[in-house]
């Protein structure tokens, strides 16, 4: 089987064709100017944004993909971010948002690669979001991964924010507990008191 492999800048020479299946680790930041591309590309000068961009430009209609891109992109208010993440869950079908470990991406001993917190994206190209299932890994351990999920309704409602948070159901809260043991706890604490104000007369009367 040959191999395909094109060696260019796919901001301004986009992929000649679309593609089934994409996986992208972009570069993060602001870029010195908004690259000259023959399809304007939403997102200004944020590389994140325009790389998110080019992805959903180059999904074939039922492809996959996903891409890890900085925390920000789940909540920011800027327009290109809201018009992104509106794109993502209401002309694609977001599926899944990973929080990753912390320093996934920094060398050991922070000498060098990226701190900066990161999420992974997955999302087909083909029907809306219906549900987004959200997974914590910050803790670097699969067995004590947090998951839960949310509607498109709610992350519509909540103005397209993904941040995962916001869709972290609350702790159950503890039962009440029943009267009759706290009555019985109150009654331990004044036996106690009582006998400790007793222990303190005897010694006093000693003094005295």
């Amino acid at each position: 089987m040959s191999s395909d492999i094109l060696h260019r800048n796919a901001l301004s020479e986009p992929p000649p064709h679309p593609f089934d299946r994409l996986l992208l680790n972009p570069p993060f930041g602001t870029l010195p100017s908004p690259p000259r591309s023959p399809a304007p590309l939403r997102g200004g000068k944020q590389a994140e944004l325009l790389f998110l961009d080019l992805t959903l430009h180059s999904l074939k209609l039922g492809g996959r993909g996903a891409i890890i891109l900085p925390s920000g992109v789940l909540f920011r208010q800027g327009q290109a971010y809201r018009l992104l993440r509106q794109s993502l869950v209401d002309q694609f079908r977001l599926t899944t948002v990973v929080n990753l470990p912390p320093k996934t991406f920094q060398q050991p001993g922070g000498r060098g690669g990226s701190g900066v917190a990161t999420h992974l994206f997955v999302f087909g190209n083909g029907g809306q979001t219906e549900i987004v299932h959200f997974y914590d890994l910050t803790d670097l351990s699969l067995d004590n991964c947090e998951s839960w999920h949310t509607s498109r309704a709610e992350i519509v409602t909540s103005g397209y924010d993904l941040s995962p948070n916001r869709y972290r159901p609350l702790p159950d809260p503890e039962p009440p507990r029943p009267v009759a043991d706290i009555w019985a706890e109150l009654q331990a604490l004044e036996a106690e008191i009582a006998h400790t104000n007793a222990e303190l007369q005897h010694m006093l009367t000693d003094l005295l």
